[in-house]
C-alpha cells in the first residue's frame, strides 16, 4: 500500500509537467488541472472556458498517446465581472454575469507509478 502511495504522489507531480498544450488564451480561464477520484486507475482533467465548447484530452504512456477521453461541459452560473467601462459598483447583482463553463475529461485505466503524456484540446 505504501508503495501505491508513494507511486502516485510521483505520478501526481511528475503528469503535470509530462507534456501539455496550452489552449487558446483567448477560450480559456485556467490551465487543466488534475482530481484524483480513483488513484488506483483514474484522473480528472479538469478546465474552466468563457464559452460554450468541445474539448477532449489525449493521453498515454509515449508521446504518440493513442487514448483520448472526451470532456464533459458544465455551465456554471453565478459568477459576475466588476470590470466594466462604467466601473465597480458594490451591488454585486448590478454587475454583468460572467460565463463560465466546466470541463472535465476522465481519464481511465491508468496504470500506477508510470509517467503520462496528454494533450488537451478545446474547439
Amino acid at each position: 500500500m505504501k508503495k501505491l502511495l508513494v507511486a502516485l504522489l510521483l505520478l501526481c507531480v511528475l503528469l503535470p509537467g509530462a507534456v501539455a498544450e496550452e489552449q487558446a488564451p483567448s477560450l480559456t480561464y485556467t490551465e487543466p488541472y488534475m482530481v484524483t477520484l480513483n488513484p488506483d486507475n483514474e484522473m480528472n482533467i479538469i478546465w474552466l472556458t468563457k464559452e460554450p465548447c468541445e474539448g477532449s484530452v489525449e493521453y498515454g504512456l509515449t508521446p504518440v498517446m493513442g487514448e483520448v477521453a472526451t470532456a464533459e461541459q458544465f455551465e456554471i452560473k453565478g459568477f459576475r465581472t466588476s470590470i466594466t467601462p462604467e466601473g465597480y459598483d458594490a451591488e454585486p447583482t448590478n454587475n454583468p454575469e460572467l460565463p463560465v463553463y466546466q470541463l472535465i475529461a476522465k481519464l481511465e485505466n491508468l496504470q500506477p507509478g508510470q509517467v503520462y503524456y496528454y494533450r488537451v484540446t478545446t474547439t
